[in-house]
């Protein structure tokens, strides 16, 4: 039945209507699969958050223990800036010694002062003293002011034979213990923990440069003496003084150096050839000191110069193995380094493996809720019993796919579908008949509309309906027929109904087209109109209202 004109007042709703009422449903509700698979939670900021612990607990553990390396290369790396210093140093004292014993030979009254060569060497020394001073590691040992004054001494011509002397034993004192026992200090050598260390630093700070110092007194001392004496014999009050010194000098080194390295065999063995030497070449001089026999003084300076050269061949063995043992300790110390970042980063392997295990365990554990909830949505949104979409699936599906028809510029087309004659249906073949003859029917619609802007719905009962864009009037009027028709012939027996011996249904359609936007509790009281008109008009076919771009009394403006 083909029913147009447009509806003044929708009569009010019948029993169709009622199954209709509309559903409430909670924003949750309407989300689709997809939006609840985003938003389900997926473990990602769990593993993430977990992962960055696990780096920050093991990088802050790697920290501290990186720095702690760090800090003792960084404090064996100062001593060696100190020994190199140091070595660097001690040609600077020979040479101030010499320089000292060569005024004593030369001093005659005042003439010392006037022996250019002496001068030149006083010259050259408060050069290298200049180099000295600009050199960084004078800045970072704290001895740079000592360095300058060296230098300001340095270029102050002495005096007489006393105060020659006096002056030099001065500079020679500072080059000792301002300068050498500063670098020492200020570097750590001396407070160095290690046993083999501070015997080295020992030898080398302390015993050495007094025995050096006692040799170069007597060496300058008797020298001068012998100089002024023209007889060519030194003065024995001098020589007395000058050789109980280093012979006491002698002994305490080598009483101390015994003691120092009894448990450092390898070292003991390094130093002993050179320190047995030097103790005979010092021997020999001390003798010819005290032999009161006549000689040149520059022999006997010479003689003086061989044995300090001897011990400072010692003091160079010692820094050597000095060195060596703060080399070793730094290699030691990075290879460490290296094998506490391998370990740390062996052991962030399994403890990674471990929170990406935890971290999939979740992800499948999400992915199987995930499903749940997909399956638990398709089931609310779907009939049970013949699989199409049911009443709260409407809701969605109406207003969405109404706006996508308005904005292709096509019309829309709602219809419900009720069977005729179901109750006796039901009261003449029971129930379980009654269901498989909806099932027969939902088919039948399935077979019809097949397209992918057709949708199908069971609203309740014996109530169907389905939507779909459709570019006329016509076109929604001859797909509902097609419907009808596809059931009726299905040709499922019915001899209770009234109507023909199979069962047969009856459609109500509305159509409007583009220009309007009609809400789903309007569509569904103008297609149940059309339905009761149907029926009115006997039952088994369709009836059709076309509201073309009539807009519904409660019709709401598109978006």
């Amino acid at each position: 039945m083909w029913e147009s004109g447009h509806i003044v007042s929708p009569p009010p709703l019948g029993s169709a209507a009622n199954v209709l009422s509309r559903v409430p449903m909670n924003h949750k509700d309407q989300q689709s699969p997809a939006e609840q698979s985003r938003t389900a939670p997926s473990g990602l900021g769990l593993y993430l958050m977990s992962a960055s612990v696990s780096l920050v607990l093991l990088g802050g553990a790697l920290f501290v223990v990186l720095m702690e390396f760090n800090h003792d290369i960084g404090v064996i790396g100062r001593e060696r800036t100190g020994l190199s210093y140091m070595h660097d140093v001690k040609p600077l004292l020979i040479e101030m010694q010499r320089v000292r014993g060569r005024s004593e030979i030369a001093l005659e009254g005042e003439a010392a002062r006037d022996d250019p060569s002496i001068e030149r060497q006083r010259r050259e020394l408060a050069r290298q003293l200049g180099v000295l001073d600009e050199d960084p590691r004078s800045a970072l040992l704290g001895t740079r002011a000592v360095v300058e004054g060296l230098k300001e001494g340095l270029l102050l011509p002495p005096r007489g034979a006393v105060e020659s002397f006096n002056h030099y034993n001065h500079l020679i004192s500072m080059i000792n213990h301002d300068l050498v026992q500063r670098a020492a200090l200020h570097s750590n050598l001396i407070l160095d923990s290690q046993p083999d260390t501070y015997a080295l630093v020992d030898l080398m700070v302390n015993r050495l440069p007094r025995l050096i110092e006692a040799v170069g007194r007597l060496r300058g001392r008797v020298s001068g003496s012998i100089a002024r004496d023209d007889t060519g014999r030194a003065d024995e009050r001098l020589t007395m003084i000058g050789t109980a010194l280093v012979r006491a000098e002698q002994l305490e080194l080598r009483e101390h150096w015994e003691n120092l390295v009894s448990g450092f065999p390898t070292l003991k063995a390094r130093l002993h050839p050179a320190i047995a030497h030097a103790d005979r070449v010092t021997d020999v001089f001390v003798r010819l000191s005290t032999g009161n026999m006549t000689m040149v003084s520059t022999e006997y300076f010479r003689l003086g110069t061989r044995a300090i050269a001897r011990w400072s061949a010692v003091w160079d063995q010692a820094a050597e193995a000095l060195d060596a043992r703060l080399s070793a300790r730094i290699n030691v110390l990075r290879r460490d380094r290296v094998l506490a970042t391998a370990g740390s980063a062996l052991a962030l392997v399994p403890l990674l493996l471990a929170v990406t295990i935890l971290y999939r365990r979740n992800r499948r554990a999400v992915a199987a809720l995930v499903a749940r909830d997909q399956e638990l949505e398709r089931l609310s949104l779907t009939d049970t019993l013949t699989g199409l979409r049911n009443r709260r699936s409407l809701d969605a599906v109406f207003d969405r796919e109404s706006r996508r028809a308005r904005r292709e510029g096509k019309g829309f087309a709602f219809a419900m579908l009720d069977v005729d004659h179901f109750k006796q249906y039901n009261d003449r073949y029971g129930h379980h008949a009654g269901d498989v003859a909806l099932k027969g029917i939902a088919e039948a619609m399935r077979r019809t509309l097949c397209r992918g802007g057709d949708f199908l719905f069971r609203l309740g009962g014996e109530e169907f309906g389905f939507c779909f864009a459709a570019a006329s009037a016509e076109e929604a009027r001859v797909a509902a027929e097609r419907v009808r028709s596809e059931i009726e012939r299905v040709a499922l027996a019915h001899e209770a109904s009234a109507v023909a011996d199979v069962v047969t249904v009856s459609i109500g359609t509305c159509y409007w087209d583009a220009a309007v936007y009609w809400d789903l509790d309007f569509a569904i009281r103008c297609a149940d109109r059309a339905l009761y008109e149907a029926k009115r008009a006997g039952r088994n076919r369709v009836a059709l209202t076309d509201l073309g771009s009539l807009a519904p009394p409660r019709a709401k403006a598109a978006p």
